[in-house]
């Protein structure tokens, strides 16, 4: 696989991380059939209160950090620099995406070795998907030896089963912009993804399944050094877990992030309608106050975001440490709190 090839790789990381992040976080619970859509709940929300506070906060949290929180892994980008993606399946979104797109490039390279224009279209057999069903790529290079702007891989999956995983439904890679460069260091482009209902369901029966486009730029200047800015109309999502099924869906969201090997700084702003077992569904507005701002690994120590209700009841996040974070609630309107509570990170994460 050529280095550009790979660097593109790396950008589709970025881009399915955070929909493995946003999906609950990333770990093993992360997939999810084509079509789970059941929430267990039926109650609404429409205003934040002292009672519910720590669960409003924990979901807008929990998709502002999803933004951002595997992406900001140093390990994940040098391994990714180091090696290609393996292609296996696992129960998780990112691996998934960015393992297919692998094959269907590296694919279309030894097919199509010589320069000028290649359509590679190839039907994965049974044996490939071991436990049944069928992947369908398509890739279009302008050029067989390298990603120029236009390219795009499309992957659609039916029912494939692989090493235990289920895949189903469809993406669609693009690059808008990508920038020759001398090393393997300093590099910059622009990609989209499209989803369709891409799914992945694990042998337990818990995952995610995500919908929608996104559209990342980003760019390295050293090998420790890079930043991104993730934008989208829409990207909805579905976890299922132990817990029960969540479902959110973001709106006109933009989120920005500067990474190094020792701090991650990011951003985020949107709306976002969510149906959850602890809230029901509710719609609410999100905005970063202050850059959440920490180590990669673990919680930020700095920053703080406001979330707004359809009723205009609002609550603020404010971090106090690496361990500690305050939620303030006020009326809609209001500038005195209703109630100030502190709590810690993790008891915040239990809330999700």
């Amino acid at each position: 696989m050529t280095t550009l090839l790979r660097k593109a790789t790396v950008t589709a990381m970025t881009t399915s991380m955070f929909v493995l992040s946003a999906c609950g976080g990333g770990g093993s619970s992360s997939s999810a059939t084509s079509s789970t859509t059941t929430v267990t709940s039926t109650t609404s929300t429409t205003g934040v209160t002292s009672t519910n506070a720590k669960s409003v906060a924990a979901t807008a949290y929990t998709a502002t950090n999803g933004l951002n929180s595997q992406a900001t892994s140093a390990s994940a980008y040098s391994s990714a620099l180091g090696s290609a993606p393996t292609g296996q399946a696992s129960p998780a979104l990112l691996t998934n995406s960015v393992g297919l797109v692998y094959q269907a490039l590296n694919a279309a390279q030894q097919q199509n070795p010589a320069a000028g224009a290649a359509v590679l279209q190839t039907t994965l057999q049974a044996s490939q998907c071991s436990g049944g069903g069928s992947l369908t790529t398509t890739v279009q290079l302008a050029n067989a030896t390298k990603l120029s702007s236009g390219d795009s891989v499309s992957i659609v999956a039916n029912s494939c089963v692989l090493n235990g995983v289920t895949m189903n439904g469809a993406f669609v890679f693009t690059v808008n912009s990508l920038t020759s460069y001398t090393n393997q260091q300093a590099w910059n482009g622009s990609i989209t993804l499209a989803y369709t209902k891409f799914s992945v369901l694990n042998a337990s029966g818990y995952g995610s399944q995500v919908d929608g486009n996104m559209t990342v730029a980003w760019a390295q200047t050293n090998a420790s050094s890079s930043s991104a800015q993730i934008s989208g109309s829409t990207l909805s999502f579905t976890s299922i877990s132990k817990l029960g099924t969540t479902s959110n869906t973001l709106s006109n969201y933009a989120f920005a992030t500067a990474i190094t090997s020792t701090q991650y700084d990011y951003s985020a702003n949107y709306a976002v309608a969510t149906r959850s077992p602890t809230l029901g569904t509710g719609s609410f507005t999100v905005t970063t106050t202050k850059d959440f701002v920490g180590v990669p690994g673990a919680f930020p120590s700095q920053g703080g975001l406001k979330v707004v209700a359809s009723d205009g009841s609002y609550l603020v996040l404010t971090v106090l440490d690496a361990t500690n974070v305050q939620i303030s609630t006020y009326a809609a309107g209001g500038t005195t709190p209703i109630s100030t509570t502190t709590t810690t990170w993790t008891d915040l994460a239990a809330n999700a």
